[in-house]
């Protein structure tokens, strides 16, 4: 089963993606990462974007 839909986030300058198989779970993994780096609790990471399979940003409004 591959993944449909990637939340890609930057950790001292490398990029990490976490896989998902519905938009739907990767727009609350990207709400979630983006609330807790605006606490203060996501370490030194901040999150880029989601992207499709074929590596194209979907564009989502929060």
């Amino acid at each position: 089963m591959n993944a449909k839909y990637y939340v890609a986030y930057c950790k001292m300058g490398d990029v990490f993606k976490d896989s998902f198989q519905m938009l739907q779970e990767a727009i609350e993994d990207y709400k979630i990462k983006i609330e807790t780096h605006k606490q203060g609790f996501f370490d030194d990471r901040f999150v880029l974007h989601i992207e499709d399979s074929d590596g194209k940003v979907v564009n989502v409004k929060i």
